[in-house]
C-alpha cells in the first residue's frame, strides 16, 4: 500500500519509514472502535485516482465463528445500490433510450395517474387527489417525485398501517401502489424513486436488474461478488447484522433481503463487498472508467455530480422509525444539493472533503464518498441499525480525516523539519517605528538540528564553528555548551509539531539566555522547498519595544537524517557541527 503512494508521488521528501506511518491513524481508529464495542467489524477502504491507497479489515465478521472481517465480506448495500441503479440509468440516457425529462410514464403506464396523500379523514381514511403534473425521470433520481420511505414519513407509515400495503422492502409489487406526498417537482424528500428507476431501467433493457447489471458493469469491472440473488458461498461470507442497543452494546439479529423478490429494488436490494464496491466508485471518481473499462463518458459522471434540484435543499430526514433509523443529515445546518443520485454538498466538508463531492449511505450503516475535485473516494462497511450511528458516524470521519492527511501533497512539516538547517538571516522589526534590527548582523552564523525522535538544538552566531551539541544533545547542560565556547544563544530541547496548524513549538530544556529556558515557544513556520522561515506566534518586548522577528534557515541536508548508528566522538558522543558535516556530506550536499 505504501509503496503505491511512493510510485504515485502524493507524498514527496520523507524517508520511506516516515511515509510508512501515514495511514496509522486510520488503524489505529478502526482497532479502537472494534476494542470499545463500537462495531463488531469494519472495513475501510480509500482510493484515489490513481488506484487504491488504503484498504482495512477490523474485527469480525461473524462473532459466533470468530470468522474474522475480511475485505472480500459480503455486505448488503441497501440505499447504497442508488450508485448501482442510477449508473445503469444513465447508460440507457447516453444512448438515447432515456432522457431526464421525459414523463416517466411514457414508459411505466403505472406512474400515469400518481395520488397525492393530502392526509386522514376523521374515521382514518385516506385523502388523495391527483398529481398537478406528470413525474419525470430526473424527478425519480433527484427524490422530487413526491414519493416517500415510511422509515422517514409518519403519514406513509399510518398509509401503510390502515391500508395494509406493504412495505418497499418486503420486494412485493403492491407497494408501489403507495401515494404521492407532495406534487413533482416541489420539495425534497427522501423515497423510492430508484424502486421506479430500478423498473424504468428493466423495461427499457427489457431485461432483469440481475443480468442487466452483471452484463454492463459488474463483469466488464471485475465486480464478481456483487448482485440481488446470493449464492451458497457468498452467504457463508455474509458480515452479521447488529443492533445497537440503548446502552450503547451490540447485539447480533438475522437479516437477509428476500431472495425470491417479486421485483428486484433498485433503490436498496442489492449485495456486494467492499472490494467490488470500491471498484465502482474508482470507475465514477476516473470519470466512468477502470482499468481500460468504460461504463460512462465522463462528461456524464460529471453531470451526475452536479446539483439536479435547482433552488430546492436537501434537509434532515426525520425519522418514523427510531429502531430502523436516526434522524439523519449528513451537513447538518448547511444547504447541500441533490444529483444523480447522490448527496452533494456546496461547501468543503468537515473532514477533508471539497465542496461538490458526492456522498450516500446505506440503511446499515455503509458510507461512502467520492471527491472529484481531490480526486479521492472512500467508503466504510458495517452491518449496524439503526441507521445513522453516531459512534459509526464518527469513525466514518476518521476515515476521512485519515485519508486526507495521508494523502496531503503538503510533506509533513515534521518529516520535512528532520537534518540539519544553516542561518541565512534574523530579522527583528520595531511594530512602533517600522524599524528593522539586524542582531546578528549581515552574515549570521548558526546552525539548527531537529532528530527524527522530536528533539532540537540551535546554535546561533559565532559560536557556532566551535560546535556544542551532540547526537544526544538535549541530555547536555548549559555549562557543557559555555565550554565549548557560546557566547551568544544557544538552545536545545523538544520540539512539538502541530501540522494542521504548522507551527512548531520549541521546550527550551537548556538555553544561555535566561528568560528562555524552562519555557515553550511557538514559532510559525513556513517551508519553501529548502528554506524555512520561523516566527514567534506573537510580538515580544524587547528593550522597551515591542518587535516582531523572522529567522530564515537554508536546508543543509537535502535527503533528511541518515543513520549515525555506531558512532561515537570525545565524551562519547558526535559534536553537533560533526553531526552537521556528515550530514551535508552524506546527502551530497555542500557545507
Amino acid at each position: 500500500m505504501n509503496e503505491t503512494i511512493r510510485q504515485l508521488g502524493l507524498a514527496t521528501g520523507p524517508a520511506p519509514r516516515a511515509i510508512a506511518g501515514r495511514f496509522d491513524s486510520i488503524d489505529a481508529a478502526m482497532r479502537r472502535a472494534v476494542a470499545r464495542g463500537d462495531v463488531a467489524g469494519v472495513v475501510a477502504m480509500g482510493a484515489t485516482a490513481q488506484g487504491e491507497v488504503y484498504s482495512g479489515a477490523f474485527g469480525h465478521a461473524d462473532l459466533r465463528t470468530g470468522a474474522p472481517m475480511r475485505e472480500d465480506a459480503v455486505f448488503w448495500l441497501l440505499s447504497m445500490t442508488k450508485t448501482i441503479t442510477a449508473t445503469a440509468c444513465m447508460q440507457l440516457v447516453e444512448q438515447g433510450k432515456l432522457r431526464l425529462d421525459q414523463e416517466a410514464r411514457e414508459i411505466l403506464p403505472e406512474l400515469a395517474n400518481p395520488q397525492v396523500l393530502e392526509g386522514f379523514d376523521d374515521d382514518g381514511r385516506p385523502r388523495l387527489r391527483p398529481a398537478r403534473r406528470p413525474i419525470t425521470i430526473r424527478h425519480l433520481m433527484t427524490h422530487t417525485s413526491g414519493y416517500t420511505y415510511a422509515n422517514w414519513s409518519a403519514a406513509l407509515t399510518r398509509y401503510e398501517q390502515v391500508t395494509g400495503m406493504p412495505d418497499i422492502a418486503s420486494l412485493r409489487n403492491a407497494a408501489f401502489a403507495a401515494p404521492l406526498e407532495f406534487d413533482p417537482g416541489e420539495r425534497w424528500e427522501y423515497g423510492i424513486g430508484m424502486d421506479w428507476i430500478g423498473k424504468i431501467v428493466e423495461q427499457v433493457s427489457g431485461q432483469s436488474l440481475e443480468v442487466y447489471f452483471r452484463e454492463n458493469f459488474f463483469e466488464p469491472l471485475g465486480m464478481k461478488d456483487s448482485g440481488f440473488l446470493m449464492s451458497s458461498a457468498q452467504k457463508r461470507r455474509v458480515a452479521t447484522l447488529f443492533n445497537r442497543q440503548a446502552d450503547g452494546s451490540l447485539v447480533a439479529a438475522p437479516f437477509e433481503m428476500p431472495q425470491r423478490p417479486e421485483f428486484f429494488m433498485g433503490g436498496g436490494g442489492a449485495f456486494s463487498t467492499p472490494r467490488d464496491y470500491m471498484r465502482l466508485l474508482r470507475a465514477l471518481l476516473n470519470g466512468g472508467e477502470l482499468d481500460g473499462v468504460r461504463i460512462l463518458r465522463p462528461e456524464t459522471v460529471a453531470s451526475m455530480m452536479a446539483n439536479h434540484i435547482g433552488d430546492l435543499d436537501v434537509h434532515e430526514m426525520r425519522s418514523a422509525h427510531p429502531e430502523v433509523s436516526n434522524d439523519f443529515d449528513q451537513f447538518p445546518g448547511e444547504a447541500h444539493k441533490w444529483g444523480l443520485s447522490f448527496d452533494i454538498n456546496e461547501r468543503p466538508g468537515p473532514n477533508g472533503r471539497s465542496a461538490g463531492s458526492a456522498s450516500w449511505t446505506g440503511l446499515l450503516n455503509c458510507y461512502f464518498w467520492i471527491d472529484p475535485v481531490k480526486k479521492v473516494a472512500g467508503a466504510l462497511f458495517t452491518q449496524i441499525l439503526p441507521c445513522y450511528d453516531a459512534r459509526v458516524v464518527a469513525l466514518y470521519g476518521e476515515l476521512e480525516r485519515g485519508i486526507y492527511r495521508a494523502l496531503d501533497r503538503r510533506p509533513s512539516l515534521r518529516d520535512a523539519l528532520v537534518g540539519a538547517w544553516q542561518l541565512v538571516s534574523c530579522r527583528e522589526t520595531d511594530l512602533e517605528t517600522g524599524e528593522v534590527f539586524l542582531p546578528m548582523g549581515t552574515e549570521p552564523d548558526g546552525l539548527i538540528l531537529y532528530t527524527p525522535d522530536g528533539y532540537m538544538s540551535a546554535q546561533l552566531s559565532a559560536p557556532a564553528r566551535h560546535g556544542f551539541a551532540s547526537g544526544d544533545m538535549y541530555r547536555g547542560t548549559a555549562q557543557e555548551y559555555v565550554d565549548a565556547g557560546a557566547s551568544y544563544l544557544a538552545y536545545s530541547g523538544p520540539y512539538y509539531v502541530d501540522e494542521e496548524e504548522r507551527t512548531i513549538e520549541h521546550e527550551m530544556f537548556v538555553s544561555l539566555f535566561p528568560n528562555w529556558k524552562g519555557q515553550r515557544q511557538a514559532r510559525i513556520a513556513k517551508l519553501d522547498g529548502d528554506e524555512l522561515r520561523l516566527s514567534p506566534d506573537r510580538p515580544h518586548m524587547f528593550n522597551g519595544s515591542l518587535k516582531s522577528a523572522e529567522i530564515v534557515w537554508r536546508r543543509a541536508t537535502p535527503n533528511g537524517w541518515p543513520d549515525f548508528e555506531g558512532r561515537e566522538s570525545r565524551r562519547g558522543r558526535i559534536p553537533f557541527q560533526e553531526v552537521a558535516a556528515d550530514l551535508v556530506a552524506q546527502n551530497g550536499g555542500d557545507q
